[in-house]
């Protein structure tokens, strides 16, 4: 890990450390929670096909947006600070052409190149109560991801492997629609490898009794 992201880390456990600290007991639970959204990819067709055409492909197609699936978990140390663990599935983004065999890399015929990002993540969230019932957040972390990319061209086929840790960031509000239950909107930046993946969703969460 890079001493940037080093530093960034240190910064948000010291964030959730001094807040503990300083958490008043009767704002202290844990919480579980499902979002569902849209995954965005901001990485073009062009480029995609400028690193992979060897002069023979045409007809190229990237779809770069696909749904996205998180299982989290958290422990609110307050009311405005909670530390939250989760998985992520961010989608598949699969890209298409055809080559007609002049290249160096490709046999005629169609070629096919499909992934799947996924990734364990941890973040700090700030919140701030705008009502009793309503907040705004934001929220700084660290994500494990992991690519499987799938290939098939001229009848042959084959797979690869990515993984990587990079920093993320989101901001978002928050409702409680009962004692219990909230629902969160958020937006999400994640950072693959240095290409950036937005995420637009829309969670609900079940605080735990205090």
């Amino acid at each position: 890990m890079s001493n940037t992201k080093s530093l960034a880390m240190a910064a948000i456990l010291s964030t959730g450390a001094m807040a503990l600290q300083a958490a008043p007991a009767q704002d202290q639970h844990f919480y579980l929670g499902v979002s569902f959204g849209k995954s965005d990819l901001d990485v073009s067709e062009s480029e995609i096909t400028a690193v992979l055409n060897d002069g023979s492909l045409s007809g190229a197609n990237f779809d770069n947006e696909d749904s996205s699936l998180k299982l989290y978990g958290g422990y609110a140390i307050n009311k405005n600070v909670a530390i939250e663990f989760g998985y992520i599935d961010l989608g598949e983004f699969d890209y298409s052409a055809t080559s007609d065999g002049s290249g160096s890399l490709w046999s005629s015929g169609p070629l096919t190149i499909d992934t799947e990002t996924t990734g364990l993540l941890f973040n700090v969230k700030g919140s701030l109560p705008v009502s009793d019932i309503f907040g705004l957040t934001a929220k700084l972390g660290l994500l494990a991801w992991d690519i499987e990319a799938d290939a098939s061209n001229g009848g042959l086929s084959g797979s690869a492997d990515d993984d990587g840790n990079d920093l993320f960031f989101g901001v978002g509000a928050s409702a409680r629609l009962a004692q219990h239950v909230g629902i969160d909107l958020e937006f999400e930046r994640y950072d693959i490898d240095g290409d950036d993946l937005d995420v637009f969703s829309l969670g609900i969460s079940y605080h735990f009794p205090q």
